[in-house]
């Protein structure tokens, strides 16, 4: 099983997809995230002490649930302003099991961009589905 986000954004492993969160947090400044709330066991830093949008995607389950347009609009604008640093996080993925295994961090930032505009284009939810 892996996830799928509507609006052609995203089809691979969850694992694939958490590493690609791993590279935006570093990107962004953000502590590691092996030590912020909800990847930390216990406690954490909480995510509500960061200001900035792209908390909304390092928050969302990777299983279900929906980005409302509202939401993706911010997440596009730091994306862009952060995907030259994301693409040099990692330079690809790691999983051989996924079918994603030879794309690059650019590629998937490029394919969840253009999908989070076409969902906010049309008004419409992005939906995650695991």
């Amino acid at each position: 099983m892996g996830l799928s986000i509507s609006h052609n954004a995203y089809s691979g492993s969850h694992s694939s997809f958490g590493a690609w969160r791993a590279s935006i947090a570093k990107a962004a400044g953000f502590p590691e995230l092996a030590e912020m709330e909800y990847y930390k066991l216990t406690g954490g830093i909480p995510w509500s002490s960061l200001d900035d949008p792209l908390v909304d995607l390092m928050i969302h389950s990777d299983c279900e649930g929906n980005l409302k347009p509202t939401q993706l609009k911010g997440i596009v604008e730091r994306l862009e302003s952060l995907a030259e640093n994301i693409a040099k996080q990692q330079p690809g993925l790691s999983d051989p099991g996924n079918v994603h295994y030879n794309l690059s961090n650019s590629y998937i930032t490029k394919k969840f961009i253009d999908g989070a505009k076409v969902a906010v284009t049309k008004n419409q939810l992005m939906k995650f589905r695991g």
